[in-house]
């Protein structure tokens, strides 16, 4: 099937050849009817290779008839002119082809430039939050060491709190002690003052007494007399 659309592509070249026509691509698939533009163009290209090779070599034979050889370069000069044609074309396209791919590399440049800003934007933005979390760290870690010293310092105010409040109660034991004692021995005081008096109160009616009868007496015997 491949020999066949090659041979094929081979005798329309031929033809139109032939009928004066300089075959191209899109001809052939035309006058085929069918066949890929790629087969077609690689078999076109082996048989113009083939076929201008034969024509340069028949045009240096001086014994070809002047009919054949005016036709050979009729044929000749028209495949010069439509593969200037389509080296014209071709460059055309290929120039065409490299502007489109200018603008793209200049596009891509662009872009490149452009998304090489952002990275050093977003670098930038990220040694400025790496920054700032090295700074929100140590605040941390100096808050962490404060807390620390901070309960430290309760712990010892909460000890030194329960140690006085357990001094102070000791104290207020000792002073409710003695405020007893100094009570018991004020009680005491009282009450041995108060005996004191009674005995000496006692003491004065006894000599009160004995005044009043030594007194009557003597009065009693300066009546009688």
């Amino acid at each position: 099937m491949t020999v066949d659309i090659y041979s094929r592509i081979r005798q329309a070249a031929f033809e139109m050849v032939a009928e004066g026509n300089w075959p191209t691509v899109a001809d052939v698939r035309a006058r085929l009817g069918s066949g890929s533009n790629t087969t077609i163009n690689n078999t076109l290209k082996s048989w113009r290779q083939e076929f201008l090779g034969k024509v340069a070599i028949s045009s240096r034979r001086p014994d070809w008839p002047p009919a054949l050889a005016e036709a050979f370069d009729q044929v000749w000069q028209k495949a010069c002119d439509e593969a200037d044609l389509q080296l014209a074309a071709v460059r055309e396209e290929a120039e065409a082809e490299a502007a489109a791919l200018g603008k793209r590399l200049q596009e891509a440049e662009r872009k490149n430039e452009s998304a090489e800003a952002e990275i050093q934007s977003l670098r930038h933005e990220l040694e400025l939050r790496a920054a700032r979390q090295v700074e929100l760290d140590s605040l941390l870690q100096r808050e962490k060491l404060l807390t620390q010293s901070l309960e430290k310092e309760r712990a010892a105010l909460l000890e030194a709190a329960a140690e006085s409040r357990e001094e102070l109660g000791r104290e207020r034991k000792l002073a409710a002690a003695r405020l007893d004692e100094l009570e018991s021995e004020h009680q005491r005081q009282l009450l041995a003052a108060r005996e004191e008096s009674e005995r000496k109160e006692a003491l004065a009616y006894e000599r009160l007494e004995g005044c009043e009868c030594v007194c009557t007496s003597k009065w009693k015997k300066s009546a009688r007399t």
